[in-house]
């Protein structure tokens, strides 16, 4: 469990939070009206992206990863 072929880890991220503002683990309101922090994720600990800037497709983490190795190897 847990493997690359976990679809939690498929999930995280991709799709956008069907509970918006009433989600359990989005902390709204955030600085200056509240004391947390505004870098802070709004759904840190959600699986769902709370904003357009949290969503995280498959496709692009591999592409992130192969960038990655690519330029790894050319370093060496």
């Amino acid at each position: 469990m847990g493997g690359k072929d976990d679809p939690s880890k498929i999930l995280f991220k991709s799709i956008m939070c069907p509970y918006k503002e009433n989600c359990m683990e989005d902390i709204r309101p955030r600085w200056p009206t509240s004391d947390t922090k505004s870098v802070r994720i709004l759904g840190y600990k959600c699986p769902y992206a709370h904003h357009s800037m949290e969503l995280v497709f498959p496709e692009s983490m591999i592409a992130k990863m192969n960038s990655t190795k690519s330029t790894m190897k050319s370093l060496k």
